[in-house]
């Protein structure tokens, strides 16, 4: 057993104190210093947690947290929310208070620096170091929004084929023509090539470095894009307007290969403008390209 000159010394209701040493059982359960000879505040603050059940141990960090100006949630979870597309792009700004729409709209800034340079460098040389660099700030403020590269490029696919279902759901449910849904439904496609072309990139170039997780989530939402699509073709069919023998499956990863492939030559072999550029592809899907004779 030790010496009782070594222990600590016990601490009186008055806060005096005694040569008789701490027991065992309070030297293991209460923090050190609340044993030391400094006076009755230590042992007023003891009687305090005792009495109210508060945590012995506060950490100074936890103190500074509450004490600054961070938000409320950001005490509460360390990680940022998953954020849709509807989220980030659509929602109305009169629907979100101060904090969220600061948020959102910092979480898009940060989103959109992370998708250009994985479009410009490659996915896996880019770093967050890189991310921080082209907004100009710390990579350590970053930390909130994206904790790593991978949460960003998870981000980005998710906002990406977000779009793509909600936009083919309406398409698909309109009262339109089946022919004006195909082209409706290629003009949104492309548009977001011109509206966000590193998000369209990044999800087409590199959703094959998901995690398996991920990458599982977001091959069932691009396979209930391609089946609402699929729907439009079979509408079309119903309605008369496509022909009966048409290979419905064939038509959509058609539609769906000339849409993608436009990252890849767009403003590079052909500087026409999206409308056109959707216009165009429309007519040869719907219309073909040969000459109709009467």
């Amino acid at each position: 057993m030790e010496s009782a000159k070594y222990l600590p010394k016990r601490i009186l209701q008055d806060g005096s104190t005694s040569d008789r040493p701490a027991v065992r059982q309070d030297l293991t359960r209460q923090p050190h210093f609340l044993y030391s000879s400094e006076g009755p505040n230590y042992s007023g603050r003891l009687r305090k947690m005792r009495r109210t059940g508060a945590s012995k141990h506060r950490s100074i960090a936890a103190e500074k947290r509450a004490a600054s100006n961070e938000p409320a949630d950001y005490r509460k979870r360390r990680n940022p929310p998953a954020v849709s597309g509807d989220d980030i792009f659509e929602m109305p700004t009169t629907e979100l208070n101060g904090s969220k729409h600061k948020y959102r709209q910092r979480y898009l800034e940060i989103l959109t620096a992370a998708a250009r340079q994985f479009s410009e460098r490659g996915y896996q040389a880019a770093t967050i170091k890189h991310i921080a660099d082209a907004l100009g700030v710390q990579p350590g403020s970053l930390y909130y929004y994206i904790p790593s590269k991978e949460h960003a490029l998870e981000q980005i696919c998710e906002v990406a084929i977000d779009g793509y279902v909600r936009f083919s759901v309406e398409v698909k449910t309109s009262r339109l023509p089946a022919a004006d849904k195909i082209r409706r439904l290629i003009a949104l496609h492309l548009s977001t090539l011109e509206d966000r072309p590193s998000f369209f990139r990044v999800f087409q170039e590199n959703r094959k470095d998901l995690g398996d997780t991920v990458r599982h989530r977001i091959g069932a939402q691009i396979r209930e894009y391609e089946k609402n699509v699929e729907a439009i073709f079979r509408q079309g069919i119903r309605s008369g307007e496509f022909p009966q023998g048409l290979n419905t499956v064939h038509a959509t990863l058609t539609l769906l290969g000339a849409c993608n492939s436009v990252a890849i030559w767009w403003n590079k072999r052909s500087p026409t403008s999206i409308p056109e550029l959707s216009k165009d592809i429309a007519d040869m899907l719907l219309n073909g390209v040969s000459v109709r004779t009467p």
